[in-house]
């Protein structure tokens, strides 16, 4: 499996098949710090299709210490394609980038379901849990990097 760099655009149709499936529109997977210069947008190709990825940005947190803080959003895989450790790979060398752009924090609103997986990462969830239009229960998880 090999992880590739991508731009915002060529992610938008997995996004938004995984993340708002049944919705027409792009909007509501398109974020307004997809082309800001920070940005990491990671996927996997399986017969010249997307089938999961992930991206990240600087993004300050004021909830968090330190200064320079990653967001990541979207993690996504396509349906055919989950439990076979793509996610695992794709946010592991995820958190390996941004540490090597100086984040000395990482944040991110994870699916409440999901929340074990990230805790598998060192990621510790805070806050109230909320809904996040058009899609599911979510909480904002976050690690600090030493």
């Amino acid at each position: 499996m090999e992880i590739k760099t991508y731009q915002a655009n060529d992610l938008l149709l997995l996004r938004r098949n995984v993340m708002r499936p049944g919705m027409e529109s792009f909007e509501d997977v398109m974020y307004n710090k997809d082309d800001h210069p920070s940005a990491i947008h990671l996927g996997v190709e399986k017969d010249g299709k997307i089938i999961a990825c992930v991206s990240a940005y600087e993004e300050y947190n004021p909830d968090l210490p330190n200064q320079t803080h990653y967001r990541f959003r979207a993690l996504c895989v396509d349906e055919n394609y989950r439990m076979q450790g793509i996610a695992r790979k794709l946010f592991d060398r995820l958190i390996e980038e941004v540490i090597n752009k100086g984040a000395q924090a990482i944040w991110f609103t994870a699916r409440t379901h999901l929340i074990k997986f990230y805790n598998s990462f060192g990621f510790i969830e805070y806050g109230e849990e909320f809904l996040i239009p058009n899609s599911c229960m979510h909480i904002k998880m976050y690690k600090v990097i030493k």
